[in-house]
């Protein structure tokens, strides 16, 4: 029986989504943010951070499939993998299916996310038994900063939203050490924003990344309960040609092995901005 229980999760100041409970989990406040779980009746289980919506169970692969397995397709190897954040397992649980991954590495700042995670989402968690696999509690930041030169095939940044609590993770330092420690074929993956809503950020965070990689683009795809069902990640490398998407063929989909969201076409159709993003960002691209 419902008990009367709705959470919000709000986009700019006149739109919310909202998802009737049916039984919270979880609902405490770790040293960093507020961490929240919940069942549903038709939308599954439900992970909120300081009340914005995270991540559910029937839709994670919408997210955390293009997350993982479009750097790794583009990345000239794939042996040295990093994550920052990510404390929910799901796109770590998709990047050690790639057999030639021997090292991934999971830097979340919250340990207490990881604890809720393992108790609540233990489908995704049980990827942390995998041996190739080492979580760390700390600054993914500062993490980065000491891996050595040209040591990652793969960064991906799988934060809460950098224009908010996490908006280290875009600065001039950050990118700058990203940039080191990636080799010459290394690919980068963050997390950003939808456009609609966040279009201000979009400038803000391309002209500083423009300033070390010379390859970057925006990518948006489907992401069903993601404020208007549009997510917005961002792709750098150091050269142009590693950002193809013509590089995520149907056999490399196929090798991977249960991808459920992408196809070729759909990565594609992300790489292909509509002509009013292409026109407002045309100075970035």
């Amino acid at each position: 029986m419902n008990n009367g229980l709705y959470a919000l999760d709000r986009s700019g100041q006149s739109f919310a989504n909202y998802f009737q409970i049916e039984q919270v989990l979880y609902d405490s406040r770790s040293k960093y943010q507020k961490i929240t779980v919940f069942d549903t009746a038709d939308c599954g289980r439900i992970l909120m951070l300081d009340d914005f919506f995270n991540v559910s169970t029937p839709m994670e692969a919408f997210y955390h499939e293009p997350m993982s397995h479009v750097p790794l397709g583009l990345a000239g190897r794939r042996r040295n993998v990093l994550i920052i954040g990510g404390g929910d397992f799901g796109v770590a649980r998709h990047v050690v299916k790639h057999k030639d991954v021997e090292q991934l590495t999971l830097c979340e700042m919250d340990g207490q996310v990881l604890d809720v995670c393992r108790e609540f989402f233990p489908d995704w968690a049980a990827c942390e038994k995998d041996p190739r696999m080492q979580v760390r509690v700390g600054d993914g930041a500062a993490y980065l900063k000491d891996c050595p030169p040209h040591s990652l095939d793969a960064l991906i940044i799988d934060s809460t939203d950098p224009f908010f609590n996490a908006s280290v993770l875009v600065t001039e330092d950050f990118y700058n050490a990203a940039y080191r420690a990636l080799q010459p074929e290394g690919v980068l993956i963050q997390i950003v924003a939808d456009y609609y809503f966040y279009k201000k950020i979009w400038p803000d965070v391309l002209s500083v990344i423009k300033g070390h990689f010379p390859a970057c683009r925006p990518l948006f795809f489907y992401v069903p309960f993601y404020v208007l069902g549009s997510w917005g990640l961002l792709l750098a490398g150091k050269n142009r040609e590693q950002l193809r998407s013509e590089k995520i063929t149907r056999e490399y989909l196929d090798s991977i092995g249960g991808v459920e969201t992408l196809t070729p076409e759909i990565v594609a159709g992300a790489f292909s901005l509509p002509p009013y993003i292409r026109n407002e960002l045309k100075d970035f691209l």
